[in-house]
């Protein structure tokens, strides 16, 4: 009889290990704080796709089941119910400070896995509370179809993709949080050429922050070539020089020759260029594109954009990125860099292994 009790107690102690469950939340400094913003993105809105990586994970391996959310602080009822059609995948991530506009990039190797093969789920409005935090509610965990071994030698990325998503009823926001932001601003110089087949010149934008001493920098092009070759010139010095056979005059040094990818039809090309804060300075860029149709060099350039640089503000520090496109296609393979809540921005997330 003795001998059967130990035995008991044993598979009881084996059972209780068995269905004990560890939680991590990330970014780690909103464990048990409120976050500074709030976003509907991805679960309270509609299709898109959608990557959060975390670089602050344990430093030992996680056999993750699910992960959670909590709603934003506020004394509105969140009551309503989400029905989502999704799928996820899970892999190892680059460093959330190396994150790249094109999602599948942002994946370390071939280490890209679905961890739910799309369904559709629901996701019910749970407890809110004002000042917050609100809980990590069991209503908002995602739960995996199969457990994600998780180690830590890289960063952990999660990314869903959205085909639809309804609401029945009233579904408050997610609680998110942001790293100390400071603005880049940018002053623009000189005309670029006119494309061939373009009525205007060719334009660069420049917007970009330093996010917890990272500096996330947004390069837009437009009235480019149709689906060319986007080059962007990076120097530290401005100057305006004529080159033979350029349609337009060179208006930075050649201290760096990125490629940017191809301009869409209507000559469009966004790009990202992410990096921790080399320290307060400036940096000019002009963009340069293939145009076999220019009189003289076959190429085309646009203006001139001069940013400053702030130094790195330190002051709150997230290690983890997040991004999604904008345009409501669950099909999209880049997002679109949100300068001030992209990187070091991200939902609380709490995964449990």
């Amino acid at each position: 009889m003795r001998q059967l009790s130990l035995q008991v107690l044993a598979c009881s102690a084996l059972v209780s290990a068995a269905v004990a469950q560890t939680y991590h939340i990330s970014p780690v400094q909103s464990a048990t704080t409120e976050g500074s913003s709030n976003n509907i993105f991805p679960w309270a809105s509609g299709a898109r796709r959608y990557q959060q990586i975390h670089s602050d994970m344990p430093t030992t391996p996680m056999r993750i089941v699910s992960i959670g959310f909590r709603h934003n602080a506020t004394t509105s009822a969140s009551t309503g119910t989400r029905t989502i059609d999704m799928e996820m995948s899970m892999g190892r991530g680059v460093s959330y400070d190396q994150a790249r506009l094109t999602f599948d990039a942002n994946y370390v190797g071939a280490s890209k896995m679905t961890v739910i093969a799309r369904k559709t789920i629901n996701m019910m409005g749970g407890a809110t509370v004002s000042p917050g935090p609100c809980p990590f509610d069991p209503n908002l965990d995602v739960k995996l179809d199969a457990p994600y071994l998780h180690l830590p030698t890289d960063s952990l990325l999660w990314d869903v993709t959205i085909y639809s998503n309804t609401v029945s009823g009233t579904f408050q926001a997610m609680d998110a949080d942001a790293s100390s932001v400071t603005s880049v601003t940018s002053t623009t110089f000189g005309t670029g050429c006119t494309a061939t087949g373009r009525t205007s010149a060719m334009s660069l934008a420049l917007a970009g922050a330093d996010n917890g001493g990272v500096v996330g920098l947004l390069f837009t092009v437009a009235n480019a070539p149709s689906t060319a070759p986007v080059i962007m010139i990076i120097g530290t010095t401005q100057i305006d020089v004529p080159i033979p056979g350029l349609c337009s005059n060179l208006y930075t040094d050649l201290l760096l020759l990125i490629p940017f990818g191809a301009s869409s039809a209507t000559g469009a090309l966004a790009e990202a260029l992410v990096a921790p804060n080399p320290g307060a300075g400036s940096l000019s860029a002009q963009a340069l594109s293939i145009d076999v149709g220019q009189t003289g060099l076959p190429f085309v350039v646009s203006n001139r954009r001069t940013a400053t640089i702030p130094a790195a503000n330190t002051t709150k520090v997230l290690k983890v990125t997040r991004l999604t496109n904008t345009d409501g296609n669950s099909a999209a393979t880049k997002a679109t860099l949100f300068t001030t809540s992209s990187i070091g921005y991200g939902l609380p997330t709490r995964f449990t292994y």
